[in-house]
């Protein structure tokens, strides 16, 4: 068992990436594709790159095509600008952290579950915070970004939803319910803004507290199935104590 005792650590998915290291290796897996594929890739790598380097505010064109060993025109031909390369490496964090998050997760408990997803979403803040604090700078200027994202947090509630009902023998017509739509986004925004804090802005008393990637996912997963399941996590010990109705009289 984990030190939770939620699960054991080889159950625990290792599908965790980082992002420059993807889409570096994906430009030789291209073989013979078309010159443009691998160029593109190429812009794209080195794009990750110069961002977790230097992160949004440091990131040029300059940078960008001297890492990847480009003249400054070849860039125009696949970007606009720079906002326009570090949107397409936003969309290859987002589409990469959606095919690679864990599924099959019938078979688990609604505690595993939340915990194997949330060690999921730790890990790949953790490898990949730098970029991830550019993203931020990036949606002030990219609203196209922000309404994705918003599509998506949406998307993501409606399956915790469909999971709740399906698990707990529920009408279905809770997905569409306002109330319910918003506690899920509720816990999911409580999720993101954690995962920034401690990793992408590295806020020192979170740090303080956050002293390991399965500490973190304890804490993240009694809260969460509290908020969505009214209940403790089984296998985790309470971080709240639970106070009923009989305390508050």
């Amino acid at each position: 068992m984990s030190s939770c005792g939620v699960m054991n650590q080889a159950d625990i998915p290792s599908h965790s990436f980082h992002l420059p290291t993807v889409l570096l290796d994906r430009i030789p897996a291209v073989g013979d594709a078309r010159k443009r594929v691998r160029t593109r890739y190429a812009l794209l790598a080195a794009t990750a790159a110069e961002l977790e380097q230097k992160g949004y505010e440091g990131l040029t064109i300059d940078g960008i095509v001297e890492r990847a060993g480009m003249a400054r025109g070849t860039f125009y031909i696949y970007f606009d600008n720079r906002s326009d390369a570090a949107a397409a490496v936003r969309r290859s964090f987002t589409a990469l952290m959606r095919q690679r998050r864990p599924r099959s997760g019938g078979n688990l408990t609604p505690s595993q579950a939340i915990y194997r997803m949330n060690r999921y979403y730790i890990a790949c803040y953790a490898r990949n915070a730098r970029i991830i604090a550019g993203h931020e700078a990036l949606l002030r200027e990219r609203p196209d970004l922000a309404r994705s994202r918003d599509y998506g947090n949406h998307r993501w509630a409606r399956i915790i939803l469909r999971d709740l009902c399906k698990r707990r023998g529920l009408s279905a017509s809770l997905m569409d319910e306002p109330n319910a739509i918003l506690a899920a986004r509720a816990v999911i925004a409580m999720a993101d803004e954690l995962l920034r804090e401690t990793f992408a802005f590295q806020s020192g008393y979170i740090k303080r507290y956050a002293h390991s990637e399965d500490a973190l996912a304890q804490v993240m997963t009694f809260v969460w199935h509290r908020a969505i399941y009214g209940t403790d996590p089984a296998g985790i010990p309470p971080c709240i104590p639970a106070v009923s109705l009989r305390d508050l009289s």
